[in-house]
């Protein structure tokens, strides 16, 4: 009883360490841009109807992009267009933090079962994989922009949980009526999946191709595997067909296949080196790594867990599902939410290529005694200090960060101060409005981003604006 209440002490010590002053930060970001434009374009078309939701997806389909499910999912849910209030926006704000909590400790937790670990570890091995997912860097674009929830994150998670339903229903002996609707049901959220961007259906495409090989390998119903993958497929091409993609690219560079290649591994390659200099990110899965030596019961004899065959899927996905990007926009970098993404798949992937390290060497029957491990720790923690002790301020770290800006009241008086301009915009009367917006606020660098109205009244977020608060312009005025 004692021990159960110490390690319930430590859960409720980390979830408020590092879980309750990101959800706070979360709570304060401000729409940005594409949110008035999804207000303007309901607006243009008459109000919030189907039809005209249905419209937008077809015209940005058409013109711009091919996330046919994002843009319906942030249409429907926009709280600049169901609510236009202060309070909604926190709601939403919330909802989609929880949300992703909720649903990505659950991947976490179900990819960790693969391996002999005790139910109570893995839940707190969930936690632990949960907290550095969500410290390698603040997640600006993914969690604390609604746009690039409905974009990104929401996508990777239904098309995830799809990928389990079915794998479930392989695994399960007796067949259920319900199989079925269960099939469908994934089939729906592999589609909503793969109609977000081409980064995360890259991803959805991949692991459920895994699902496919695995399926025909061990010899169960593949076929469930193959109209899952059928699904992916399906709306991953949908996606990528777009006439908007062709439309968009003129914009950008365009480069050949291999420069793309070179651009993606570059990348991934960069990501990997400021992770393993920058950040706590290798001490960290060096200690979950002993941990996980001390936690792993015995080993599981399947050629899927080997670290080779573990290691060789997780860089093929991390790879593979950048390149769409960098080939797209004909960049070695990405934008903060491609990087975002990146960094949840290196942490999900590194952590299972650990577990399968001590699943082959439990396999093996290596002795581990606690003098050859300490030594282990010692000469790994010597090496990684030569090279990144130097540049890793533990106020760095995002949870921390979070706490920092809360406790000092900074973020709320930077989400206070744009929100402030925001009902200037939706209050003012003035069919040209011109906002006063001090230099230090429009400069300072926050973890969350202002709203994103700028000095041009031409500008598309202006423009926006303008229209669907009943302005003939808008813009700021930046003073000293």
């Amino acid at each position: 009883m004692k021990k159960k209440a110490i390690n319930t002490v430590i859960v409720i010590a980390a979830v408020l360490i590092f879980l309750a002053p990101y959800l706070g930060v979360i709570y304060y970001t401000l729409p940005r841009n594409d949110e008035f434009a999804c207000a303007y374009g309901i607006a243009i078309r008459g109000g919030y109807s189907l039809s005209n939701i249905i419209d937008i997806i077809i015209q940005n389909y058409m013109e711009w992009e091919g996330n046919y499910s994002g843009i319906l999912i942030y249409t429907l849910l926009n709280p600049i267009i169901i609510g236009n209030s202060d309070s909604t926006v926190r709601f939403m704000n919330v909802i989609c933090f929880i949300g992703f909590a909720v649903a990505w400790s659950y991947i976490i937790y179900r990819c960790l079962s693969f391996f002999d670990i005790e139910k109570n570890d893995k839940r707190y091995f969930t936690l632990a994989v949960l907290i550095i997912s969500m410290n390698c860097r603040f997640l600006r674009e993914t969690l604390g922009w609604f746009t690039g929830y409905m974009y990104y994150t929401i996508q990777l998670l239904m098309g995830v949980l799809g990928l389990f339903i079915i794998y479930d229903m392989i695994n399960r002996k007796e067949k259920k009526k319900s199989d079925i609707l269960l099939i469908i049901l994934s089939c729906i959220l592999e589609f909503l999946g793969a109609g977000g961007t081409l980064h995360v259906s890259a991803i959805l495409c991949w692991v459920v191709l895994l699902l496919l090989v695995w399926a025909v390998y061990r010899k169960k119903e593949w076929i469930k595997a193959a109209i899952l993958f059928g699904a992916i497929f399906f709306s991953t091409v949908l996606n990528v067909a777009a006439p908007g993609h062709r439309v968009r690219k003129d914009g950008y560079e365009s480069i050949s296949l291999f420069k793309g290649i070179y651009y993606t591994i570059f990348c991934v390659y960069n990501e990997i080196k400021r992770l393993s200099i920058d950040t706590l990110f290798p001490y960290i899965m060096l200690t979950l790594f002993i941990i996980l030596l001390y936690r792993i019961k015995k080993g599981v004899d399947k050629i899927e867990l080997h670290p080779f065959v573990v290691s060789f899927c997780g860089v093929a996905c991390i790879v593979g599902s950048t390149f769409p990007v960098c080939y797209g926009y004909g960049k070695s970098t990405m934008a903060s939410r491609g990087y975002e993404m990146l960094d949840l798949m290196i942490v999900i992937w590194g952590v299972l290529f650990l577990c399968s390290v001590v699943n082959y060497l439990k396999l093996k029957e290596v002795e581990f005694s606690t003098p050859n491990i300490l030594m282990i720790i010692i000469m790994t923690f010597m090496m990684f200090t030569t090279v990144a002790i130097d540049n890793i301020e533990i106020s760095d770290v995002p949870s921390f960060q979070c706490i920092s800006g809360l406790a000092d009241g900074s973020i709320k008086e930077y989400s206070d101060y744009w929100r402030d301009v925001l009902h200037q915009v939706e209050r003012s009367e003035e069919k040209d409005l011109v906002i006063d917006v001090d230099r230090d606020h429009l400069e300072r660098d926050c973890m969350i981003d202002r709203v994103m109205i700028r000095e041009d009244e031409t500008d598309w977020v202006n423009t926006s604006m303008s229209i669907y608060y009943g302005h003939d312009t808008v813009k700021i005025r930046v003073t000293d």
